[in-house]
């Protein structure tokens, strides 16, 4: 009884489809965490974003709201009225009135004092740009500072605010003031009466964007959220990361944040670098109606944006933990699975193997020779207690493996007789060929021998006469010769050689071979400088004389032989005879190398059988091209011997035949 060692393909395959079964609901399941945690990441820090966009808006509201008080608390200051009163009703012009005998300037009167207690009053929370009054005509009365211009009636901070004479109240964009170095922006409100009927002059104040940006720098979400302050037309007001003049608000982005109500959602480019961030908005509020060109007619928006890799840090994070956890136990039950299938796998296994044995012996059987495999290849037995269908499957294996091996015994006992048919058929036919070839040159002998013992032929048919003899003695040598070969082959003595001297000597025994050679034209085309090759010198001889011979023979009224030496793009040396013969048809292309095989009225077909083995047997290779009645072109590689330092080229020494 044997137990073969089985090879693991099923026992892989078990704990593949367990792996696969683990690991495709897994990666299923995962998948799914994914996409739900994502979208409920998604929905709880978009609702966080929009409600911190929409606390950021009202924190925004609150201080622009408050400025426009402060501004409406100080025009109805006493001393504001007063200055406005003096300049309106006064003997003077507007911009200048007398007092006491000089000019009193826009920064010398009880309003520019109100304006620098403020100042002084705010030192270290706020530093105005400007504060001042113009009357109705939009001539500055009052000023904290040097104004830039006289008048200001034609700007749109005036005419917003003093309203035709009915006044409103107007904030306008962010500006950079190069001379302070800093971002401003101006509230202008209305300076009434006493009865609140009649608009006497505006009041405008150049204030700082501190507290904007203090509330919008304060607000940070993680490491790298932070909130912005935009206006509708895409200009970023106030960004912690980047200077309003380095980037601009996308089409799309701004599309998707103005909007009339607070909201967040998810954008392709959150103008920051980021893609598909979740993104909160707000627009800005003011419960005091403005005039319609504050902001310059726009709308600001509080906008909240954070990188998404941070965003979705937790759904990875989630991800990696559940894969962990969740391959580890694939890896565990795949275990478990592999040492269960092991268990089960185990007798297939051993029927599989003793199946391929089986098979191995039974392909042997058309590749080898049948007397030289061993019957015990079937007739091995395999033992299998599994009470199920497997010990079925393995008495039924035993059945067909003992029909098997008594099949073997009728085989080898059939082929030995069929080997003795066969060998008794090729003597047969080897002895027919020479009977045939050696008869017809002992009869042609036997007739010239009779006329060169008669004493009246005169002497030049006896010339001709034993010109005969000797080609027909040649031709018997010829056959003889290539019997031998067949029948006991030399093995190879290889040894660098030349194949220019190789090639000569065989030129040199062709053309010696009979007088027909004066009938054939022949080419030479030799390269110089080829390397050597490593080959019996003999071998080669022979083979290139028979093929040589061969192209003379199927042109017995003349023609062209041609021989090319060379070394081809491979870098094989290369040995090509080409004849103007009548070809050979291409039924029997497949069949000139087969021995016993020949298409002429004399030989017994084992020229080119010989030439073929000679090749091969010196590691080369031979190649035959032809075309009816164009030709054909035999081919000879062979790679070239490239260790030739200090070797001695043998090729001299060749025999002669």
């Amino acid at each position: 009884m044997v137990r073969i060692s089985s090879q693991q393909g099923l026992k892989k395959k078990f704990v593949l489809a367990l792996l696969v079964a683990g690991l495709l609901p897994g990666i299923v399941a995962l998948f799914a965490t994914y996409l739900y945690s994502k979208k409920i990441l998604t929905q709880s820090i978009g609702v966080n974003f929009q409600e911190i966009a929409s606390a950021v808006a009202k924190k925004v509201e609150i201080i622009i709201n408050h400025d426009i008080e402060d501004a409406q608390t100080l025009a109805l200051s006493p001393a504001i009225r007063k200055t406005l009163e003096t300049v309106l009703h006064g003997k003077g012009e507007g911009f200048q009135s007398e007092r006491k005998g000089r000019v009193q300037s826009v920064l010398e009167n009880p309003a520019a004092d109100q304006f620098r207690a403020l100042e002084r009053q705010r030192k270290g929370e706020l530093e105005y740009n400007n504060i001042l009054i113009a009357d109705p005509k939009g001539r500055v009365v009052a000023a904290l500072r040097s104004p830039e211009q006289t008048f200001y009636s034609e700007t749109v901070w005036f005419q917003s605010s003093f309203h035709k004479g009915e006044g409103a109240n107007f904030v306008s964009n962010l500006y950079f003031d190069e001379g302070r170095k800093n971002y401003f922006y101006d509230v202008a409100v209305p300076i009434w009466d006493e009865k609140g009927e009649e608009v006497n002059g505006v009041l405008k104040m150049g204030i700082p964007r501190d507290k904007l940006l203090k509330a919008i720098l304060e607000v940070r979400v993680g490491k790298t959220g932070h909130a912005m302050l935009v206006s509708s037309l895409g200009n970023p007001l106030i960004c912690p990361i980047l200077p309003p003049t380095d980037h601009l608000i996308n089409e799309g982005l701004m599309k998707q944040i103005s909007q009339p109500q607070s909201s967040w959602g998810v954008a392709d480019d959150d103008g920051h670098g980021g893609t598909d961030s979740i993104v909160g908005f707000a627009p800005i509020a003011f419960k005091r109606p403005l005039d319609a060109l504050s902001l310059d007619q726009n709308n600001w928006y509080a906008f909240i944006r954070q990188h998404p890799s941070e965003s979705f840090a937790p759904v990875y994070s989630l991800l990696t933990k559940v894969g962990i956890l969740g391959f580890g136990l694939v890896f565990v039950i795949s275990s478990l699975g592999y040492l269960v299938g092991k268990q089960i796998v185990k007798p297939i296994l051993l029927l599989k193997e003793r199946a391929q044995a089986i098979g191995q012996a039974s392909y042997s059987l058309a590749t080898q020779d049948v007397q030289h495999l061993n019957s015990h290849h079937f007739g091995e037995r395999i033992e299998v207690k599994s009470s199920d269908e497997i010990q079925e499957l393995a008495q039924a294996f035993n059945q067909m493996s003992l029909a098997l091996e008594e099949s073997l015994h009728t085989i080898k006992k059939q082929q030995k007789e069929l080997v003795v048919k066969n060998e008794l058929a090729s003597i047969g036919q080897l002895l027919a060929g020479l009977t045939h070839d050696l008869k017809n040159p002992l009869g042609i002998i036997r007739s010239s021998a009779q006329i060169l013992n008669d004493k009246k032929e005169p002497a030049k048919v006896k010339k001709e006469v034993g010109r005969y003899i000797i080609e027909e003695v040649d031709r018997l040598t010829y056959r003889i010769n290539d019997f031998l070969r067949f029948a006991r082959p030399r093995p190879p003595d290889n040894k660098p050689v030349h194949l220019e001297k190789i090639i000569e000597r065989s030129l040199w025994q062709w053309a010696a071979q009979g007088e027909d050679y004066g009938k054939i034209k022949l080419i030479k085309e030799i390269s110089f400088s080829l390397p050597m090759v490593n080959v019996d010198p003999e071998h080669l001889l022979e083979a290139l004389f028979n093929l040589l011979n061969n192209a003379r023979e199927v042109m017995p009224e003349g023609g062209t032989v041609t021989l090319r030496v060379c070394q081809n793009q491979e870098g094989l040396l290369e040995i090509s005879i080409q004849d103007t013969g009548e070809g050979i048809a291409t039924e029997d292309m497949g069949k000139i190398f087969d021995p016993f095989f020949t298409t002429k009225e004399y030989g017994i077909g084992l020229g080119l059988t010989n030439v073929k083995r000679l090749i091969e047997d010196n590691g080369g290779r031979i190649i035959v091209q032809s075309q009816k009645d164009q030709g054909t072109t035999f081919t000879i590689l062979f790679p070239p011997c490239h260790e030739t330092e200090g070797v001695k080229d043998d090729s001299s020494q060749v025999a002669h035949y």
